[in-house]
């Protein structure tokens, strides 16, 4: 793998090693020094995570970050930022990426050995893709779709990637409109939003064929939406975050939005004077989503808009908001922090679930609030399925009557949720089918809690 550089880099993702105590969050600087500008996680072997970088840089790692590598998109240098990464759901060996300043979409097949150009616009040269602008169909994984910056153009791939076509585009009069994050409902698989700046969410219920206005955001055209998240925990409800660049133009024109209906109406839920950049939704305490955001100050927002170094949680669905632990942010030669937030991911590490965190002053990770509860201590649990049946082992956990089971995608999405007794340490849960790959399973009883992996 010759464009690759060791990085020296000996902490695991694993709870960090013993960095991170699982009764306190804070965040532990796993990439550093380096700027970090999106995270794609294996979803079959989440050990495998890519990290885009500047420069066309990326980092690799197959060890769930216990080392990690340093690789290029092309020719390294310059000032390209790999903003958008994408692992494909079912041939994990093909991955993608595009950015901002990086000529259309770049793709391997070999895990990031080796790359080429899959789609560019010699004519128009500005066929960039920056943020949440990758994704694959949650039903149809060799379909993939990818929004261009400017032009606001969706196009999308039927052959995982290989090649692309332009799909629609996104009807605009203003030319300072520029596209941000595409997404997929998960649970209504022919809705797909887009939106960028300007704050317009646009909606799509044939596919991307076609997209209408569903509604402007912001109270003033001076912002941006940068990434959406669907809810983990309630069907039709998804989230985005807003940029803000002037403090004068209107007071609620960053923070997080909010709509219940698939796109369609929104409400402005908390944050809003805050210019956000990332968001990250998993099943949290309570049957609440549990939230992250990350802010950022981009040109040409000046010093006295809030974002940078900004990082928040939400354990009740936005409701309410407190900071997240100490983050060791890195300084300029100006003295300054670094703190601009890139893109906030989860990834179900076998052993425990971690939140991860790409920024200037590189990654960082930290365990969720739902594994650093004090009020139930983790405890070990064995797990592995036969057939449909989940078969559960543990000599401390499982000695009540019964215990609360819950399988998750490694994405954060419940599969399965029901309450089984236990008979002398040990539970059968009866599963309904599965698809192949990676799950995350929570238990919990009055002694205690554990989170494991199992392999379909």
């Amino acid at each position: 793998m010759k464009p690759w550089l060791l990085l020296a880099t000996f902490v695991t993702l694993s709870l960090v090693g013993s960095s991170l105590n699982v009764h306190s969050q804070g965040w532990t600087s796993i990439i550093a020094g380096q700027m970090t500008s999106s995270i794609a996680v294996n979803p079959r072997n989440p050990n495998t995570i890519y990290v885009g970088g500047i420069g066309r840089a990326f980092y690799k790692t197959i060890n769930g970050g216990a080392l990690w590598e340093e690789g290029a998109i092309g020719s390294l240098g310059g000032d390209a930022f790999m903003t958008s990464m994408l692992v494909h759901p079912i041939d994990t060996n093909i991955v993608l990426a595009a950015g901002e300043g990086h000529e259309g979409i770049s793709r391997s097949t070999d895990g990031g050995e080796t790359w080429q150009t899959v789609a560019s616009d010699a004519s128009l040269r500005r066929f960039h893709v920056i943020s949440d602008g990758l994704i694959a169909h949650p039903e149809s994984p060799d379909t993939l779709y990818a929004l261009r910056h400017t032009p606001m153009i969706v196009y999308r791939s039927t052959n995982r990637g290989a090649t692309w076509d332009s799909l629609s585009m996104i009807s605009t009069t203003r030319t300072t409109d520029r596209a941000r994050a595409i997404t997929i409902a998960p649970d209504s698989t022919n809705i797909i939003l887009a939106s960028g700046r300007l704050a317009e969410v646009h909606r799509s219920t044939d596919g991307g064929r076609t997209f209408s206005v569903a509604q402007r955001i912001a109270d003033h055209p001076d912002g941006d939406v940068s990434r959406f998240v669907w809810s983990p925990t309630t069907p039709g409800t998804v989230y985005a975050v807003c940029l803000k660049y002037v403090p004068a133009n209107v007071p609620n024109n960053g923070g997080v939005v909010k709509s219940t209906d698939w796109g369609v109406t929104w409400e402005r839920i908390a944050l809003d004077n805050v210019s956000l950049n990332a968001i990250e939704a998993i099943p949290g305490p309570n049957a609440f989503d549990e939230l992250y955001v990350g802010g950022a100050s981009f040109f040409p927002a000046p010093a006295e808009i809030v974002g940078s170094t900004y990082v928040r949680r939400s354990v009740d669905g936005g409701a309410n908001w407190s900071e997240t632990g100490t983050i060791p942010w890195v300084r300029d030669f100006a003295d300054e922090f670094l703190g601009n937030v890139r893109d906030i991911q989860s990834a179900w590490i076998p052993g425990s679930p971690t939140i991860l965190m790409a920024t200037e002053s590189g990654l960082f990770a930290t365990s969720p609030i739902m594994s650093v509860n004090e009020a139930a201590r983790p405890l070990p649990i064995r797990a592995f399925i036969n057939g449909n049946a989940l078969h559960l082992a543990s000599s401390d956990l499982l000695q009540g009557a019964s215990c609360h089971v819950e399988v998750l995608t490694i994405h954060g999405a419940a599969v399965f949720a029901s309450s089984v007794p236990t008979t002398g340490g040990s539970a059968i849960v009866a599963l309904p089918p599965l698809a192949h790959g990676l799950y995350a399973v929570t238990i919990r009883t009055e002694w205690g809690h554990a989170t494991t992996t199992i392999i379909r």
